[in-house]
């Protein structure tokens, strides 16, 4: 597979399931490239509202309709079935996050199984291990 550094690309990275960290970098990169109102709808929570009256719901409007397309045209269609429920940017990038990162709680548990495993163990658990 040939390199891809150094190449300016004006296309959203795409994502196949293996490379979810990486994928995360550039997505959040590029949408923060699109503007900085865009990439506020991926941080707060937009409401949708019948009636635009004022122009920055229209703003609001459109920078979560870039949003969302940049992310739902990234993913492939095994993927787009985990977030066709959603309708604002901010819920599939928080939908995504949980499936390949896991919330709070699950990063907790994988990170205290890291320690377990890797953490020597003390004068104390081998007395327990004797006994």
């Amino acid at each position: 597979m040939e390199s891809q550094e150094g190449r300016y690309t004006n296309i959203a990275p795409m994502f196949n399931r293996t490379n979810y960290v990486f994928w995360k970098l550039r997505m959040k990169t590029y949408i923060q490239s699109l503007g900085a109102d865009v990439w506020e709808t991926m941080e707060e929570e937009y409401q949708k509202h019948q009636a635009m009256i004022t122009k920055y719901r229209k703003i609001k409007f459109t920078c979560n309709s870039k949003a969302m397309n940049v992310v739902l045209t990234s993913l492939p269609e095994s993927e787009l079935v985990k977030v066709t429920d959603c309708t604002i940017a901010k819920e599939i990038w928080d939908k995504m996050s949980n499936c390949y990162e896991g919330d709070n709680n699950v990063k907790q548990g994988k990170l205290q199984g890291f320690r377990m495993k890797f953490e020597p163990l003390k004068i104390h658990d081998y007395e327990d291990i004797v006994k």
